[in-house]
C-alpha cells in the first residue's frame, strides 16, 4: 500500500508538496517511507527536520552547513532521496535546520518532507511556544499518533511532558486516555493544531495498527467525524495503510 496516499491517491498531483509530519508514535519512520516511495517517481525528494530527530547509520545525512549551495544542486540528484540535517547531536541524535534554511533549499526538489516537532518516541505529546510552528510554505500537514496510547493513562509514560498536559487539558495523572478525548487533542485549537495558522491540506494517520487493531480503527473513525479530512490507520513498519470512507 502506497503511503503517498496520506496526501493525494494521485502521485503526479504530489509534484511541489511541502509535506510537515506532526505529532508522536512512528513520525521518523514515516518520513523515511514516504520519502523512499515519493523517490520512486520523482528525480529530487528531500527529507528533513526543523527539531531533534533519531540518527540509523543507513540514513547517511548531510550536514547542511557542510554543503556548498552549488553542490547541493548536483547531490539532490546523486542521492535521492537526499537527507539533509542541521548538525549530528551523537550517535542516536540530529539537529534539526531552521525554517529559514528550510524555506531556501525547498525550491531545489521536487517534494520535501520533514519532522516539524519532536516527541521523545512517545505516541502522544502536548506543544510548548518552543515547539516550531508549521512553516506557512506547507502545503500539507500529516498528523500522526500511536495507537499504543489508546485507554492508557498519562502516567503511564506514553505523554511526552505529562505534567504540561495535564495542566493544558485540566486531567489528573491517572487520568485515561480514550479514544474521544484523544481524538479531541489531535483536532483542535487547543491540542495540535495550535501549531497550524494557515490553511495547509491536514490528514491524520494512526499507527501500530499491527498491534493494537481495534483501537486504530475505532480512533480513526473518531478523528474522521470529528473533521471530515482525509483519515487512515495502518502500520509504518508492517507497510499497512487502511483509509476510514464515509
Amino acid at each position: 500500500m502506497h503511503f503517498y496516499r496520506l496526501i493525494s491517491d494521485n502521485i503526479e498531483e504530489a509534484k511541489g508538496s511541502c509535506i510537515a509530519l506532526l505529532g508522536g508514535g512512528g513520525k521518523t519512520a514515516l518520513l523515511h517511507k514516504l520519502a523512499n516511495e515519493l523517490s520512486q517517481y520523482y528525480p529530487a525528494v528531500l527529507q528533513t527536520s526543523l527539531t531533534k530527530t533519531a540518527f540509523h547509520p543507513s540514513d547517511k545525512p548531510l550536514i547542511l552547513n557542510e554543503i556548498d549551495f552549488d553542490k547541493l544542486v548536483s547531490l539532490k540528484f546523486d542521492r535521492n532521496p537526499l537527507f539533509i540535517i542541521g548538525e549530528k547531536i551523537n550517535n542516536e541524535k540530529l539537529k534539526g535546520i531552521s525554517e529559514t534554511d528550510l524555506a531556501i533549499i525547498r525550491h531545489q526538489f521536487d517534494i520535501t518532507i520533514f519532522e516539524c516537532d519532536g516527541a521523545k518516541n512517545k505516541p502522544l505529546k502536548v506543544h510548548t511556544n518552543y515547539d516550531p510552528n508549521v512553516p506557512k510554505f506547507t502545503t500539507h500537514v500529516i498528523i500522526i499518533v500511536g495507537a499504543d496510547v489508546v485507554n492508557t493513562k498519562v502516567s503511564n509514560g506514553l505523554v511526552h511532558r505529562p505534567e504540561l498536559f495535564c495542566k493544558i487539558w485540566n486531567v489528573e495523572n491517572d487520568y485515561q486516555l480514550d479514544i474521544d478525548f484523544i481524538a479531541k487533542v489531535l483536532t483542535t485549537k487547543k491540542g495540535y493544531l495550535s501549531k497550524l495558522n494557515h490553511n495547509a491540506e491536514i490528514s491524520f494517520f494512526v499507527n501500530k495498527w499491527d498491534n493494537h487493531q481495534k483501537n486504530a480503527e475505532n480512533l480513526a473513525i473518531a478523528i474522521f467525524k470529528k473533521t471530515g479530512k482525509l483519515t487512515f490507520y495502518g502500520s509504518v513498519q508492517n507497510k499497512i495503510l487502511r483509509q476510514v470512507i464515509k
